[in-house]
């Protein structure tokens, strides 16, 4: 790929990924707030992480049990959930296991949390009731390139204006996303 090519996929990622909720005005990240963040998924978010440190203080947290990783967030006020899943083939499953629809859910309860996910929206569909999540943003790949231009504009350093390509619910339907400019 040249140059030119790859200015105009990172313009169709940035163009997008979508902000479909930013309540409690949690996006963009403040740089006088520590973040928690628990990767979800199977695949890597690296990129991810090390462009989210460029702006904010993040600390990762590892997964163990619900109940132990809830006692590892504790002190955190708010959390960076991100799902990563491979872009390999369309034919691999994007859907959230139980483990993770009880994970997220039970972080939601405790803390301002911030889901980020980088497969197709379709999954958020099993995690049923969003009203805990205060920000939600659908990146929609889980490539380097999404990674990091999904990291910027959490962190303010461009604007949302991505929309859903298909509905999920009845609060979010075609067309749904928040352009926000930063």
């Amino acid at each position: 790929n040249t140059r030119k090519d790859s200015l105009l996929i990172e313009e169709a990622y940035a163009k997008s990924i979508t902000l479909l909720k930013n309540e409690k005005d949690l996006l963009p990240l403040s740089p006088q707030i520590k973040y928690a963040h628990v990767k979800l998924g199977d695949d890597k978010s690296s990129t991810f992480e090390e462009q989210l440190k460029k702006y904010v203080e993040i600390e990762s947290i590892e997964l163990s049990s619900v109940e132990e990783t809830i006692t590892n967030l504790e002190g955190f006020e708010k959390v960076i959930i991100s799902y990563h899943r491979s872009n390999k083939s369309p034919f691999l499953s994007t859907d959230f296991s139980k483990k993770e629809i009880n994970l997220i859910h039970a972080i939601a309860e405790k803390h301002n949390v911030i889901l980020d996910v980088f497969v197709n929206p379709y999954p958020l569909i099993d995690l049923g009731n969003l009203s805990l999540i205060e920000a939600l943003i659908v990146s929609y790949q889980n490539s380097p390139i999404s990674q990091k231009i999904s990291a910027d504009l959490l962190n303010g350093n461009g604007s949302f204006i991505g929309s859903l390509p298909v509905g999920i619910s009845e609060n979010y339907p075609v067309g749904s996303g928040m352009s926000i400019p930063f």
